[in-house]
């Protein structure tokens, strides 16, 4: 008996599946109800939303309104016949798959699901890798939609964000004259790497929580490693020699006036820049 009430119980349980599929309304509302989320009705009210613009005697408005009936007079027909549906035919498929199945055939229906779930989620995992790869294959692409900071010529970076301080060092100059001005060895000692890229990242969206970063060696990391990035630095290859010549001068009094002669023939855009990160 068994064998022959099989193929009737999973008979009555892929047409209860499919059927429940083919709904377009929510089971156990009545026919009004149903009406209302069917998507005919939906159609049928912004119809009757739209008519109301037109004059009365526009063709536009008689063409909606007309419309505007039928759809409506479709969603009640279409609600009725899935509420008939529903008692008539969804529900004693129910019945009988339920009071013919075993616990063998939970146990199998269970593990179908599980088996439809895995599948899914394998799908998912190989869409995911597949636009991870895209997007890799594209990265230098989508990065010219963003202003970049790190690794970015400073005048193109200030240039693109309309400052005149570059963002690494006035946001971690900020932090570090509040946070890291007693601190031993801010510049030497190294913090956490996760939490110097944070701030980077941070820092190259634009968007920085200073109370989130309060660790003074992190901040003094991500502007170390903004000036390191730079691809000229801020004092310039030109005065490379004139740096070099001047840090030679024996005495204090003439090396302080060769800088200063130095300084004077920075960029203003690098002397600013320098002048900030100086505090």
């Amino acid at each position: 008996v068994e064998q022959r009430v099989e193929p009737a119980k999973k008979a009555a349980q892929v047409i209860h599946k499919k059927l429940l599929g083919c709904l377009q309304s929510q089971l156990g509302l009545d026919t009004e109800r149903r009406m209302k989320k069917l998507p005919l009705m939906l159609l049928s009210v912004s119809m009757a939303e739209s008519f109301k613009e037109f004059d009365p005697d526009s063709s536009i408005r008689k063409v909606l309104e007309m419309c505007c009936f039928m759809e409506s007079h479709l969603a009640a027909t279409l609600a009725d016949f899935e509420l008939k549906l529903e008692k008539e035919v969804l529900e004693p498929l129910n019945k009988l798959s339920e009071a013919s199945t075993g616990p063998q055939a939970k146990h199998n229906g269970l593990k179908e699901e599980v088996e439809e779930a895995w599948r899914k989620l394998e799908s998912i995992k190989d869409q995911y890798s597949a636009d991870l790869y895209h997007f890799a294959t594209k990265e230098d692409d989508y990065a010219n939609y963003f202003i970049r900071v790190y690794g970015e010529p400073l005048l193109t970076h200030l240039y693109n964000s309309g400052r005149e301080i570059a963002v690494p060092i006035q946001e971690c100059v900020h932090m570090l004259l509040h946070t890291g001005m007693r601190e031993e060895g801010l510049f030497r000692l190294a913090a956490a790497a996760s939490v110097v890229k944070r701030l980077k990242s941070s820092l190259d969206g634009g968007v920085v929580n200073h109370s989130e970063f309060n660790d003074p060696h992190a901040v003094a990391g991500a502007l170390k490693s903004y000036l390191r990035e730079l691809p000229e630095p801020l004092m310039t290859f030109e005065l490379y020699n004139d740096w070099f010549q001047a840090a030679g001068e024996k005495e204090l009094t003439d090396k302080l006036e060769q800088f200063k002669i130095v300084l004077k023939k920075l960029p203003s855009e690098n002397y600013n820049n320098l002048r900030a990160a100086d505090g």
